[in-house]
């Protein structure tokens, strides 16, 4: 080919699409290599991870279309698909180290963790392992009740006729369990055979470590946007994982089994990439209070208020103020040293983005629930509740209302 000639194929060729995927492998923490593909540009990064006994194919539908405005990791845990085998223990915890392998070995900055069934819990190790770099999770039909126990005796009927014959109890658990009467032939004998076809000594501990697991410390070490996407055919319940992480919040999709996006993959996709925009928009807005936290305890006002609009409007007990200047002499006349201003520590207790219907829109504004505590050595803590209401302007969020008591 002339030198013209390859000129002109590479500019026909154009910019990488996001249809383009390039893969790679890395070890986990045990050295088991973990199989990944990439596709797609933007942050935060979307990391899939599925769950008990498939591979990385489940999300081969929603993963284009998240690639629109994400860079998006598809992975293999440990004994399953091409990634390898040869672990000593399968356990939640390790598997939440592939995750990471993973994340460090492409340098991702900011990520938003989906886990499917299992890798509900593997996604919420991970983020434990991850502080800083998750800026929120998504959960598919898991985490439905954190304090729901499973006694042991019990795991371990449910798991007798596994050990027995591996196959036969695996598919039958598969088709009785885990789909509707009217969900898709196909899909339940895919999925079926994909379980029944699973390493036996990789299958039975991994069941054994996701029923006789205790996901509540887990839930309540996270500190980011937490939505679930569960199926309804288990009721999801909210107020009981509130009690560990009270921004703990879930969307439901009717008519599906365990796996909604193999039985209905148009639906929850447009549920999926909505609920990851606005959970990514949410990380990226409780980040700026982050950033405030870390402003003040270092003492510095100016850069507290920094975040604040020009012309926002601050709410208090004390009465109203409007403008960036006169929240930050507020503040001064308040805090006038660093001994009054104490040690600032901000709870996430809601967040809820304002998005556009369409899930390929974007988000309008981000209001975020905290409780704020100023810890002091001298006296009693001091505390409340705020609640603040952050735009994206530019390159960054500005908080626009602040009302805070």
């Amino acid at each position: 080919m002339s030198p013209g000639a390859l000129l002109a194929a590479i500019l026909a060729a154009g910019a990488p699409s996001s249809e383009e995927v390039s893969g790679g492998s890395t070890p986990s923490a045990d050295g088991v290599a973990i199989r990944y593909e990439t596709r797609g540009e933007g942050s935060p990064a979307v990391v899939l991870v599925h769950g008990w006994a498939m591979d990385r194919r489940l999300w081969d539908h929603v993963a284009p279309r998240l690639a629109r405005r994400h860079r998006v990791v598809t992975l293999d845990l440990a004994g399953h698909g091409e990634s390898g085998r040869g672990r000593a223990r399968w356990t939640i915890e390790a598997f939440a180290e592939d995750v990471r392998a993973v994340v460090a070995a492409l340098g991702l900055e900011r990520v938003v963790l989906v886990g499917h069934s299992m890798s509900g819990s593997v996604v919420l190790e991970a983020a434990r392992l991850l502080p800083g770099t998750v800026v929120g999770l998504v959960p598919v039909d898991t985490l439905q009740n954190v304090e729901e126990r499973t006694p042991p005796e019990e795991v371990a009927a449910f798991l007798a006729p596994f050990r027995a014959d591996y196959r036969a109890a695996a598919e039958r658990f598969v088709r009785r369990f885990l789909f509707l009467p009217d969900s898709p032939p196909a899909v339940v004998d895919r999925v079926a055979g994909q379980a029944a076809a699973a390493p036996p000594e990789v299958a039975i501990p991994c069941l054994e470590a996701a029923w006789s697991g205790d996901d509540a410390p887990a839930l309540a070490a996270v500190t980011v946007p937490l939505r679930a996407v569960n199926a309804e055919r288990y009721p999801t319940e909210r107020e009981t994982n509130r009690r560990h992480a009270p921004q703990f919040d879930a969307v439901l999709i009717g008519g599906t089994g365990h796996y909604p996006m193999l039985e209905d993959p148009d639906r929850f996709d447009a549920l999926l990439v909505r609920t990851v925009r606005d959970v990514a928009a949410e990380g990226t807005a409780a980040a700026v209070l982050r950033a405030q936290a870390e402003a003040w305890n270092r003492g510095d006002l100016e850069a507290f208020c920094s975040v604040y609009d020009e012309d926002a409007i601050y709410l208090s007990p004390s009465g109203l103020v409007r403008g960036r200047g006169a929240v930050l002499e507020r503040y001064r006349r308040r805090y006038p040293d660093r001994a009054a201003m104490g040690t600032l520590r901000l709870d996430l207790l809601g967040t809820r983005a304002a998005g556009d219907p369409d899930p390929d829109g974007g988000v309008r504004g981000v209001s975020i629930t905290a409780r704020w505590r100023l810890g002091y050595p001298d006296r009693p803590e001091a505390t409340g509740l705020t609640l603040v209401v952050l735009r994206p302007e530019g390159d960054g969020w500005r908080i626009v209302e602040d009302a805070s008591m």
